[in-house]
């Protein structure tokens, strides 16, 4: 289990410097291939694509420090995820508390604070549009020889 998203920002930021469109996506199906982090990169490719995942929030703060042993505990990316699910499934508002939550497990470091961000705005931030990001996850996965 992951307890930080900043292989994926690191990811993200790579794609981004590149010049051309083609380079940009092919970079990035190099990513998705990859055997540790290609697998949460899709997932947070998909919840950021997925029209149907509304979060009802913009932004999650970084927490330096903080004395809650229950979000500490839950500080990695799975807890995460299932966070964004139980907001997604929400009828009303987030309470503060619900926000303070997130905030607190999404703050294993800058990085991670970042792409979760970008998730609840449906923005990757690499330079290549959502709805082509659509099309390479959902071109079949090609294995490196």
């Amino acid at each position: 289990m992951l307890t930080s998203l900043k292989q994926i920002y690191i990811m993200l930021e790579d794609i981004n410097r590149k010049i051309d469109d083609d380079s940009k996506d092919n970079l990035l199906r190099t990513f998705l291939n990859e055997p540790i982090f290609g697998k949460i990169l899709r997932k947070v490719l998909e919840y950021l694509t997925n029209d149907e995942l509304q979060f009802k929030i913009k932004r999650v703060n970084f927490c330096t420090y903080f004395e809650d042993k229950v979000a500490a505990e839950h500080q990695n990316t799975d807890s995460i995820f299932e966070m964004l699910d139980y907001i997604n499934s929400k009828s009303d508002d987030m309470s503060e508390d619900e926000k303070s939550f997130l905030d607190k497990i999404s703050s294993s470091d800058p990085e991670t604070v970042e792409v979760v961000t970008r998730i609840l705005n449906k923005e990757a931030g690499c330079g290549i549009t959502n709805n082509k990001i659509i099309e390479i996850l959902n071109e079949p996965l090609h294995e490196e020889t």
